[in-house]
């Protein structure tokens, strides 16, 4: 019997778009999206095309788009990075701003460098945010805190991981204190030369590097509860001018120890400073009181009526203590002179 040959299916059409494909038939549940090497990245209706039905991560790095493409933004987007991408300038910080389910966010060195972390993201609710290889010279307060209130914003409260590395930061500020939820702070090859308690006492820091910053020279003892809770690591390498702790301190990883050796010192010294404020202060106290007391000796002769006083055996004394019979004596005195 001959054998029959099924029809053959005629070809595509080369210029069929893969719009003309259905997504569901073509796109996976949830998926990654590597859109670095499409030559229709800024095509919307490419990019529509290949995004998934469910949760999207994408990476556009080191591409040369002008843009993302807004479909992505509007899908279900948890991740995407953009980062090395020198086109990417102005409006694309607001049209992320509209990634509402984004929670991973790459954004090094975007745009040959971003001088500001833009204030749109502060609605986002990121738990993750690489802002490393910019231009950034001032701590985002602006992004961090809301203006009307000093309180958190969304983006603020949500972060658990914040890489500022390789930017041009000159401090960490007290308004640090608003990323209650941050796991990881990243502030290495930056230009910082203040650190304020705030970053080391926020409760859910495990790991903070405050490597490679030359204009750093001095951490207050506030460092020493970090180091000693268990579970966190402080990065403090290469940073050449730092006298508190000393580079052979850190170096042989003696950090904590040093901080809290130095903790204890300075409580010594509290002690001994107060103990030279308080002998001072007696001494000034003690001349004003036999002071007192002699005028009122002096004055108890001159009141016509007043009762003969027995000059004691020894005059008051400078150096005996000023204990309240002493007080209590010339204040009864005072009283004497004032009723006569």
């Amino acid at each position: 019997a001959a054998t029959r040959t099924p029809p053959a299916t005629p070809p595509r059409s080369a210029e069929a778009s893969p719009k003309d494909v259905s997504p569901k038939k073509r796109a996976p549940v949830d998926g990654a999206l590597d859109l670095r090497n499409l030559p229709d990245a800024d095509n919307d209706d490419v990019v529509e095309a290949l995004l998934p039905t469910g949760d999207a991560t994408a990476t556009l790095r080191g591409s040369s788009v002008s843009s993302v493409p807004a479909p992505l933004l509007a899908a279900r987007l948890v991740q995407l990075d953009v980062s090395d991408c020198p086109n990417l300038r102005g409006r694309f910080a607001e049209a992320v701003s509209t990634a509402r389910s984004l929670k991973v966010l790459k954004a090094s060195n975007v745009g040959g460098g971003l001088e500001a972390l833009p204030t749109t993201w502060a609605g986002l609710s990121l738990t993750a945010l690489d802002f490393s290889r910019n231009r950034l010279h001032r701590w985002p307060a602006a992004v961090l805190l809301e203006a009307a209130t000093g309180s958190a914003t969304r983006l603020a409260a949500a972060l658990e991981d914040l890489d500022l590395s390789s930017n041009r930061l000159v401090d960490a500020p007290a308004s640090a204190a608003v990323l209650c939820s941050l796991r990881r702070l990243d502030l290495r090859d930056n230009c910082l030369r203040t650190i304020d308690d705030a970053v080391f006492q926020l409760g859910n820091l495990e790991r903070l590097s405050l490597a490679a910053n030359p204009e750093l020279v001095d951490l207050s003892p506030a460092v020493a509860a970090f180091v000693d809770a268990p579970g966190r690591s402080l990065d403090l390498r290469d940073n050449a001018q730092l006298r508190t702790p000393p580079p052979d301190v850190v170096a042989a990883g003696n950090t904590a120890a040093f901080f809290r050796t130095m903790r204890a010192a300075d409580a010594a010294l509290d002690r001994q400073r107060r103990r030279a404020y308080l002998a001072r202060r007696d001494e000034a106290l003690l001349r004003k009181l036999a002071t007192l007391e002699a005028r009122a000796a002096a004055r108890s002769r001159r009141v016509p009526g007043a009762a003969p006083r027995t000059r004691p055996a020894t005059p008051p004394d400078a150096a005996d203590p000023p204990d309240a019979r002493r007080v209590a004596k010339l204040v009864l005195t005072l009283e004497a002179q004032a009723a006569a």
